[in-house]
């Protein structure tokens, strides 16, 4: 097993690396995403061990492909040979304990290599690996690997959390229905700059999103962070929320729910930042902006995908209402890091 940097690929294996991507990216739509970015710091996963025939031209690197790992502050993985399955076949079970045990032999072996300060592969990257990672960020069973190699190495995360990853059912989301929105409602999608009042609603909202459903325990709230993260959001994503009018108030407007995506992959988007207020739940309002939002992915894209905290049932039962199913578990791990 080898993790060969893909900026050192010749244009074709990159081209295989990106049709790999695109086979298995409702589960790595992140991962996909930073790759359309730059390949800085993103390795292919070869099995050297693999007994593969080559194709016409004599190529055998699509064959032996088997995952990508991108090494930055995010650890982002794509290792469908880590996932769990059961086959019929027991000899595949056998192939997929082999690779998995050589994976983790090869990872150490990086590993290692970045703690000492020479990485193999790393010189000349955009995008130079770090030890620890700030988090490690993937379907369960690749960051599974991933962290038994990290605590063997002697990192452990300070905070792991477990979320159901969910993939849209075009046709179940094409039978779910508009609904009718209080007197005032209003969807709005945002543009890079918006309004001043709106966007001072809007980083209301997301700063009550960031403390409630993102921020680890060990990561105290930034207030200019949030902000530089929400104008970066309106910037590169999608953003759409939904505007109200107060009841019996003189205040202006302001937005009781909000809805965006948080990856561009290449045939799949990813949604993020789905958060409705305290004040406004059971309304229908989160229903109401993504169901706006999944609209408008599904005009570029093929599909679309979610994580959900495991916790969490009220908005998992909101996705499935939409059309959204479980494909797999899904797992981010934060560690102390010094930027």
């Amino acid at each position: 097993m080898r993790l060969i940097p893909i900026f050192r690929l010749p244009l074709p294996r990159r081209a295989d690396v990106a049709a790999f991507i695109k086979r298995h990216e409702p589960y790595c739509v992140q991962l996909s995403a930073s790759l359309r970015r730059s390949v800085g710091g993103a390795f292919a996963v070869l099995d050297d061990g693999a007994d593969v025939a080559a194709d016409s031209g004599g190529n055998s690197f699509a064959a032996r492909l088997c995952g990508v790992i991108s090494f930055r502050r995010t650890l982002l993985l794509c290792l469908p040979f880590a996932e769990p399955a059961l086959p019929a076949d027991s000899k595949v079970r056998d192939e997929r304990s082999v690779r998995q045990r050589a994976f983790s032999a090869a990872l150490s072996a990086f590993f290692e290599g970045v703690r000492q300060g020479a990485p193999d592969g790393s010189a000349g990257t955009d995008g130079v690996p770090v030890f620890p990672p700030a988090c490690v960020n993937g379907c369960a069973g690749g960051a599974a690997l991933v962290l038994d190699v990290l605590a063997a190495h002697g990192a452990a995360p300070v905070q792991t959390n477990r979320y159901d990853l969910m993939r849209l059912d075009r046709r179940r989301f094409q039978a779910c229905a508009a609904v009718p929105l209080e007197s005032g409602g209003q969807i709005v999608r945002f543009g890079k700059s918006p309004p001043p009042d709106e966007l001072h609603s809007l980083l209301e909202l997301q700063k009550a999103y960031e403390i409630e459903e993102v921020l680890p325990a060990h990561i105290p709230f930034d207030e200019h962070l949030c902000r530089l993260r929400l104008m970066h959001t309106l910037r590169t994503q999608a953003v759409y929320a939904l505007r109200v009018l107060p009841a019996g108030s003189a205040a202006a407007p302001l937005f009781a729910a909000k809805a965006g995506t948080s990856a561009d992959g290449f045939q799949c988007a990813q949604l993020g930042g789905v958060y409705t207020r305290p004040e406004f739940r059971w309304r229908q309002y989160g229903y109401a902006v993504v169901r706006a939002l999944l609209c408008r992915i599904l005009h570029e894209k093929k599909s679309a995908v979610l994580f959900v905290k495991k916790e969490n049932a009220a908005a998992a039962g909101l996705y499935r209402k939409l059309g959204f199913q479980k494909i797999s578990d899904y797992t981010i791990a934060y560690f102390h890091h010094n930027p």
